[in-house]
């Protein structure tokens, strides 16, 4: 069984594992991307949009809790 999301965040965060924070975007990216073209309808702007998502991830680990009680809904809301 592959890991869930939260495990891969979490794993990203306590052990700094950047194959987790690989697996983590790529298993998000549709997701995110679709979500971002949805609000924005522009292709452009959606790419942007998920890059600022990620890069916020990135910089704001301590911030991000839901990681740690494995709730996926909350850790997919926040990448929007």
């Amino acid at each position: 069984m592959s890991p869930s999301i939260s495990e891969l965040l979490m794993n990203y965060y306590d052990e700094d594992n950047l194959e987790s924070l690989n697996l983590f975007f790529l298993a998000n990216k549709e997701f995110v991307f679709r979500s971002a073209l949805y609000v924005t309808n522009r292709t452009l702007a959606a790419e942007e949009a998920v890059k600022q998502s990620y890069l916020n991830i990135l910089k704001r680990s301590s911030i991000y809790p839901a990681s740690i009680i494995h709730d996926e809904e909350k850790i997919k809301s926040w990448l929007l």
